[in-house]
């Protein structure tokens, strides 16, 4: 069973009380479930809970929840309402859901990507240096400018680690290959990322890397100019049908089943 409650906090009203499930599980994404995308994977883990546990778990989804005040409220609001067990699926959701588990320790959380943890408040992430390592390689061959452009949502540790691999591979294959990156501080915008895309093909970038864009934005950029692009999440290829170099996608169904119970 899911109840969806799609970007609109006031809506927070409702109530799990009356839920005759078992567990109740709270699911918080950073940007809209859309057909491809980081919140599109975690959704799907949602959806591979349900299909694991059926009628003995309930689903609370909130999506596009800012960091900062608007998601303390939102996870707060779920713990009211019953929710024994939380998903939070942003960096910056690390501080004030370490806060929540300390005045309920009998929740449990897992985080995605932070590196924090504690009794009840666990952390999720993949070894994604790894494919983009892989990534670099392809980008650093098929590079005809030797200049690749990155369109970066936050320099987190975990996006500064694929920054690092996607130059180290790249120029390991091409030593005259230079890496741009342009930082836009924001998981899902879709007209500042075709922004950065632009900016960087016009510096001469002619392969570019999506990193952590909750959107085909720049995907879509590269197809209408002609470069070819790795996006980060899921795959996007129908996005750019013959521009599209690489997907490193994440899968974490297993893994939430695992955690649930």
């Amino acid at each position: 069973m899911k109840r969806t409650v799609l970007a609109t906090l006031a809506a927070l009203g409702l109530s799990t009380a009356a839920i005759a499930q078992d567990l109740t599980v709270g699911y918080i994404y950073p940007a809209p479930v859309a057909d491809v995308g980081w919140a599109k994977q975690l959704d799907l883990g949602r959806e591979a809970v349900e299909a694991a546990y059926g009628d003995r778990v309930a689903s609370v989804v909130v999506d596009s929840v800012p960091e900062g005040p608007d998601a303390a409220r939102v996870m707060n609001q779920m713990v009211s309402d019953g929710a024994k067990f939380l998903m939070l699926g942003s960096f910056g959701y690390m501080n004030d859901g370490i806060k929540l588990g300390r005045k309920h320790p009998d929740i449990a959380m897992i985080h995605a990507s932070g590196f924090k943890q504690t009794d009840n408040f666990g952390t999720f992430t993949a070894r994604n240096y790894e494919g983009f390592y892989l990534a670099g390689m392809a980008a650093g061959m098929k590079t005809q400018s030797n200049v690749i452009g990155l369109v970066g949502a936050f320099p987190i540790p975990e996006l500064v680690a694929e920054v690092n691999a996607i130059t180290l591979a790249a120029q390991s294959v091409n030593p005259d290959v230079q890496v741009k990156i342009v930082w836009i501080n924001t998981w899902f915008d879709p007209p500042k990322a075709q922004e950065a895309a632009r900016a960087l093909v016009s510096q001469g970038a002619d392969v570019l890397f999506s990193l952590h864009q909750d959107t085909p934005s720049v995907v879509t950029v590269a197809e209408n100019e002609g470069v070819w692009v790795v996006n980060t999440g899921s795959d996007m290829r129908e996005y750019a049908p013959t521009k599209l170099l690489v997907s490193v996608t994440n899968d974490w169904t297993d893994y939430f089943v695992r955690e649930v119970v």
